[in-house]
């Protein structure tokens, strides 16, 4: 085998073959696939790095592209190279490492997106706005681990049912808990949680993604909003209890949470929780 990676032999490739994409993953060789069926290995290229992904990363992009996708873990742009033709590239951060995807514009086809899924192709040919095959299309997904194609069905599932707070609230967690995609992951839960009715599910994972990027005023706030609509529910209870612990606010804490041990019973998780918040109030009052 080659230890050739180089972009340019990568794309060559691919146009050689009249292939739709290449999909770049550390720990395997590029795969190339034709509509949605995989081509054979060439064996012309090497198992890929990370080291290789993120330096391949850089070679087509911008500085400004490069910013915008380490603050985002993702970037989707489109790309003309010499001699080769146009393309779109697309990268993300898949369970903590780059990935890419690189499009032939010239063959580009929606069924790719149903790669190996031939039953729910079928489907999608005989019902294309039936956003139910895209629902299970993004689930199937999700059960082989492979989230950025997930995500991506569900946003089709999305365009045939822009009001779907179930599709809106998948896509939310797909972005902040496997792809990394915080800011996003907000927006989603921002728009979830402007539909009538949102579950009490919606402002838990706010606050989540707020927290997890240490912005704990907005996850208060969310923890509040949550509360407003649904009083006294032992999940964002708890989401504000923790909040409160971590702003340095643990007497509010200790209220929080013993409001919720009084409603909702004995609760281990709760209860430790409030050993910590009195252990913190105790000290700051010495």
């Amino acid at each position: 085998m080659s230890s050739s990676w180089s972009l340019p032999e990568i794309l060559r490739h691919l146009v050689r073959e009249s292939a739709s994409l290449v999909h770049l993953r550390s720990g395997a060789t590029p795969v190339f696939w034709k509509g949605n069926e995989r081509l054979d290995d060439p064996g012309a290229f090497a198992v890929l790095s990370d080291d290789i992904l993120r330096r391949l990363v850089c070679i087509p992009l911008n500085d400004e592209q490069l910013r915008t996708f380490r603050q985002r873990n993702f970037l989707s742009v489109g790309l003309r190279i010499k001699d080769l033709g146009a393309f779109h590239f697309e990268s993300y951060v898949h369970e903590g490492r780059v990935e890419i995807v690189i499009e032939s514009s010239e063959r580009a086809e929606p069924w790719t997106l149903f790669r190996d899924h031939h039953d729910l192709l079928a489907e999608a040919k005989g019902s294309p706005q039936d956003a139910d095959v895209y629902w299970n299309l993004g689930v199937a997904f999700i059960d082989e681990r492979e989230y950025q194609l997930a995500w991506h069905a569900f946003e089709k599932a999305l365009s045939l049912a822009p009001d779907d707070g179930a599709i809106l609230f998948q896509i939310g967690k797909l972005l902040g808990h496997d792809l990394r995609r915080v800011d996003d992951a907000i927006a989603a839960f921002e728009r979830t949680a402007a539909l009538p009715d949102p579950a009490p599910e919606v402002f838990v994972e706010l606050a989540v993604m707020f927290r997890s990027s240490d912005r704990l005023n907005d996850a208060e706030a969310a923890a509040r909003r949550g509360l407003d609509v649904h009083p006294d529910h032992p999940r964002l209870l708890e989401a504000l209890g923790v909040i409160l612990i971590e702003l340095d606010r643990a007497r509010e804490a200790i209220a929080v949470l013993e409001r919720s041990l009084e409603l909702h019973g004995s609760d281990p998780e709760i209860e430790a929780l409030l050993a910590e918040a009195r252990a913190t109030a105790g000290t700051a009052s010495r």
